[in-house]
């Protein structure tokens, strides 16, 4: 790694602001960056350094490189950095990057992840330890990505609040991988999250959208699929070796997450090869693009259904009024459970209520409904379907004895729940939690959107123009209605 003012081997001069002359920069017309975000302006309070670190910033995107961006503030965050080393793993880890890097670079030995891995920590060490007068500018001369070969809108987060709608290079599939023609996404409170937290599972910059239908457009060498047919697919794939894969939770797989399929929110995504293999499924030709879209969020349903010990006839509290508690809803329904729910938007709760769900009052005593509902006993399970850390608290008193409390929506790594301990211990109230999928529950996910059984009119329930996307999310977080289509 050079010094942004050491001359490169091999140069490309990035424009300055206002027609000033450019800046000598280390790299071809493609590659991947290392880009140590605001380091001249934060040591030196220098606004006019600030915005050439814009300038530097847009010019390597719109030349093709992926850009890793590390905040000065990040290299005293062993979780931040250990996000932006886990993303450079990644891109190492490809053949056409690895092959690149041993004929253009000496410093690259061999071609195995665990060489990548040692790489990634030569880099680590050179960027965690600047002097204070230099700003680092790293980048290395691999191949472009096949996702930044041509040009489409998406809607990109740079950050935490930072999302636009940007031209991206039109994607190319590599072996293995397939280009689709995004037809439906459906709006999600994980993109939400993106836009007030970032999420842990996946660093930024990150295309936003995951919940898909579309055409196949063009496929890589060895793909099982033609162009034009429509598919929806996994956000995930399990790798199948690790000790969770074997033990059928491949849900927890060890890298599923290395390499997520998000990108939806554009108008077309670059499928990559193992999710190629195991995710990608057509769609039958009797259900719409907005319907399966679903299959991503109602797996993830499936599978949390999949965690409880439910008896017949038994009573379950969902809280929340959203598009998963309805379709917590339909699938309990479906197998003769009495649903109760909590929610705080009455507009929503009345959707539950139409297909079955028989609602508390928030304003009221929950406890007491619910012991009125349930001749004192409280419900065989409450699902939290909420995210709210308080609520969960009180769930965990309504649930009878031997029952169970399942924590579905995902919370910030911060929050710490408070759970009476002698509900646990005394009464047996047994506390779990349910993240993603797994395969079986994505291809059971898919029939049952096939069946007819699950309300998809219900819960797919507004389309917006991708350029509308503000809106869109503006009406999800309102709570109003239930998930809208973007149309790219």
């Amino acid at each position: 790694m050079r010094r942004a003012d050491q001359r490169p081997v091999r140069g490309c001069r990035v424009p300055a602001p206002d027609g000033q002359s450019g800046s000598e920069h280390h790299g071809d017309d493609e590659g991947v960056c290392l880009y140590l975000d605001g380091l001249s302006r934060d040591l030196h309070g220098d606004p006019e350094r600030a915005r050439n670190d814009q300038v530097i910033r847009s010019w390597l995107r719109n030349n093709g490189y992926e850009v890793i961006e590390i905040a000065v503030s990040d290299l005293d965050d062993p979780a931040a950095m250990t996000r932006h080393f886990k993303r450079l793993a990644n891109l190492l880890r490809r053949d056409d990057v690895r092959e690149r890097l041993r004929t253009d670079e000496k410093w690259f030995q061999g071609a195995t992840p665990s060489a990548a891995r040692a790489s990634v920590q030569r880099f680590s060490l050179r960027l965690v330890h600047p002097a204070p007068e230099e700003r680092y500018v790293g980048c290395l001369p691999v191949p472009r990505s096949p996702a930044t070969l041509g040009a489409m809108r998406a809607l990109v987060a740079e950050g935490a609040g930072k999302v636009s709608l940007v031209e991206l290079p039109d994607p190319v599939p590599g072996p293995g991988e397939a280009v689709v023609r995004v037809r439906a996404a459906l709006t999600c409170g994980t993109d939400l999250e993106f836009l007030e937290r970032g999420h842990p599972k996946v660093p930024f910059p990150v295309t936003l959208g995951h919940e898909f239908a579309g055409e196949v457009e063009s496929v890589g060498e060895g793909v099982p699929f033609r162009p034009g047919e429509r598919v929806t697919s996994t956000v995930t794939a399990p790798c199948g070796a690790c000790p969770e894969c074997r033990a059928g939770r491949e849900n927890l797989c060890a890298s599923a997450f290395d390499a997520p399929l998000f990108g939806a929110y554009a108008e077309r995504l670059l499928v990559p090869a193992r999710i190629v293999r195991q995710g990608l499924r057509r769609v039958p030709e009797n259900v719409s693009d907005g319907a399966a879209a679903l299959l991503d969020p109602l797996a993830s349903v499936i599978r949390g259904i999949s965690r409880l010990a439910l008896g017949s006839r038994a009573t379950v509290l969902v809280a929340g009024a959203g598009p998963i508690a309805l379709m917590f809803t339909s699938l309990l329904r479906l197998q003769g459970a009495r649903v109760l729910v909590l929610g705080r938007r009455p507009a929503r709760v009345a959707i539950l209520s139409a297909y079955g769900a028989e609602a508390l009052d928030p304003a009221g005593g929950i406890e007491e409904q619910v012991r009125a509902m349930t001749d004192g006993r409280g419900v065989d399970a409450a699902i939290d379907a909420a995210g709210d850390p308080e609520l969960v608290a009180s769930l965990a008193r309504l649930v009878a004895r031997g029952g169970t409390l399942l924590l579905f929506s995902g919370m910030s790594r911060e929050v710490v729940l408070r759970i009476a301990a002698s509900r646990v211990h005394y009464d047996e109230v047994d506390v779990i939690g349910s993240f993603h999928y797994r395969p079986s529950d994505a291809s059971d996910a898919l029939a049952l959107i096939a069946s007819g059984a699950l309300p998809c009119a219900a819960l797919v329930d507004g389309a917006q123009p991708l350029g509308a996307w503000r809106e869109a999310f503006d009406r999800h977080a309102a709570g109003e209605g239930m998930k809208t289509v973007l149309l790219p």
